[in-house]
């Protein structure tokens, strides 16, 4: 008879001990591993992502915040708590270094956008440099293709954050659109 009582709280824990894992997972380590080198594909962030989000879900709604068993009163309200609260830091921290690259993509953009045009708007003051500006100016081209393709990559990325509500700032979103309008000044 107290077998089959144990039997249910057990489960319950069984449920828990799932997402243990989630207290062990090195939040700096798992966003290195998507950022720093060669950054991983958006689908691999986006499914990262989507899986901290799908176990914060998960934990909060694993089970009420207290249960009554036969004799156990089991109260889940902390454990809960405190497991949902770290899968939505991972998740978040996931989703901070994802702006964060954009945000630094742009400013490289920018950079490279505003060393062009100076170049191109340079005056040449002799032969050779008007040679070198020829030169730069043919190979424009390309570059303005290849920082439209980074930029659109970044916009696949700023959509995936707005997928998951991620709250940035107005500024950094402004400075991302202006840098659209580049390639029309070169």
């Amino acid at each position: 008879m107290i077998e089959e009582n144990i039997v249910q709280p057990n489960e319950l824990l069984t449920k828990y001990k799932e997402y243990e894992y989630i207290l062990n997972v090195d939040r700096k380590e798992l966003t290195d591993s998507l950022f720093a080198g060669e950054k991983k594909p958006l689908a691999e962030i986006k499914e990262q992502i989507a899986h901290y989000d799908r176990a914060y879900k998960e934990i909060m709604t694993c089970s009420e915040d207290d249960i009554d068993f036969n004799i156990f009163k089991v109260v889940t309200k902390k454990l809960k708590t405190e497991l949902g609260d770290q899968a939505a830091k991972t998740r978040d921290k996931i989703l901070e270094a994802t702006y964060n690259w954009c945000n630094e993509t742009v400013v490289d953009v920018r950079k490279t956008y505003t060393l062009m045009f100076q170049k191109i708007d340079h005056d040449p003051v002799n032969e050779r440099e008007l040679i070198e500006t020829r030169d730069f100016i043919s190979k424009t081209p390309q570059e303005v293709e290849r920082l439209t393709d980074i930029l659109r990559e970044v916009q696949r990325h700023h959509e995936m954050l707005e997928s998951f509500s991620y709250m940035y700032k107005e500024t950094d979103i402004d400075g991302f659109w202006m840098m659209k309008i580049w390639p029309l000044r070169i």
